[in-house]
């Protein structure tokens, strides 16, 4: 990088971001709101989200969010009948994944290796 490609950085501060408490949100009942398929470094998963469950400091909505990975066979994708999102259907009675938009769940936290809180749901 060139002393010219330099000084047309921003000056960024190191600071402690403080971490956002689930407490207020965990086991409260919601529904599951949307469902998305995105792309991802190892292939495509559905992004589950919560109805909005609350606001933070900035007016952003805060939803639950689980993710399951799907698997591609013959160049499409599936879902494994022995994965999580299979089991996660059956739990909920549906045989097809786009009826669990409505159903009813459970608000959780899971901790991810850095220690920070997610809102996940079951």
């Amino acid at each position: 990088m060139t002393e010219e490609n330099k000084t047309n950085l921003p000056d960024l501060d190191v600071v402690e971001v403080p971490k956002f408490d689930v407490t207020p949100y965990v086991g409260k009942s919601s529904t599951v709101e949307e469902i998305k398929l995105e792309a991802g470094k190892y292939g495509q998963y559905l992004r589950l989200t919560s109805a909005k469950l609350g606001e933070d400091e900035e007016g952003k909505a805060i939803h639950a969010n689980m993710l399951f990975s799907l698997k591609t066979v013959n160049g499409k994708s599936v879902i494994n009948q022995n994965g999580e999102l299979a089991k996660f259907m059956k739990n909920k009675k549906v045989t097809n994944y786009k009826d669990l938009i409505g159903k009813q769940i459970n608000i959780l936290s899971e901790a991810d290796d850095n220690g920070n809180d997610w809102l996940v749901f079951a």
